[in-house]
């Protein structure tokens, strides 16, 4: 009782009984939104040109997070690389599910900011659908998320299917879920192997590390 799936995933169990539990887990939630929503509201319909070529418009990445403050360690990680995206001519979109941090100073929040849409989706007041049809109006081509099935996630959003293509990048495990395609990782941290036994979703293994770090004075 009480315990995340993030947590789950660390119980020592077989591959496939924790593979088994993450799909029962993503099920279980899909039926309840099912049970919730009429079928024209959930998944959200698809747009039309869903999957369109992009036909010479800039591809537009969203990335899902509670907040982007360089107060969580993974966001202070990450921050400098969205100013990366404007050099691919793709445009970056940060949905905050729960807008700034509080402690955030002004300068904070602008360097949060930098290189991206910043889009605060509302937080506890608005429920799971509100923010996926938020997201679903930005038209992004992918969406990251950046949060796992760790406590207070919001995962029902990307149930939702806001985007066509839909990835998981800081999660360390399956999510079970149908709504994710693609799983980022590395040969390291995923060996090829485990995802024909443990994971639901495709592998996309970058080299050398998927980890990104926007502290370089603590690289060698």
């Amino acid at each position: 009782p009480g315990m995340t799936m993030a947590q789950a995933m660390r119980v020592p169990i077989g591959d496939g009984m924790r593979r088994e539990l993450a799909v029962a887990h993503a099920r279980a939630s899909e039926a309840m939104l099912r049970a919730q929503y009429p079928p024209d509201v959930y998944p959200i319909p698809q747009r039309e040109g869903w999957l369109a070529p992009l036909a010479g418009r800039r591809m537009r990445v969203g990335y899902l997070s509670f907040n982007f403050s360089p107060r969580r360690n993974l966001n202070g990680l990450v921050s400098g690389m969205f100013g990366r995206h404007e050099e691919l001519g793709i445009d970056a979109v940060c949905f905050a599910v729960y807008g700034h941090h509080g402690k955030d100073t002004e300068e904070e929040m602008r360097a949060a900011e930098r290189g991206c849409s910043w889009v605060n989706l509302g937080g506890e007041a608005r429920s799971d659908e509100e923010m996926a049809r938020d997201v679903n109006e930005w038209r992004v081509d992918v969406l990251v998320d950046v949060i796992g099935l760790i406590h207070g996630n919001r995962h029902n959003v990307m149930l939702f299917r806001p985007s066509p293509t839909q990835v998981t990048m800081v999660y360390a495990a399956t999510t079970g879920s149908s709504s994710i395609d693609l799983f980022v990782s590395d040969r390291i941290a995923t060996p090829p192997d485990l995802f024909t036994t443990l994971f639901t979703e495709r592998s996309l293994l970058l080299p050398p590390s998927h980890f990104v770090n926007n502290q370089p004075g603590l690289l060698p």
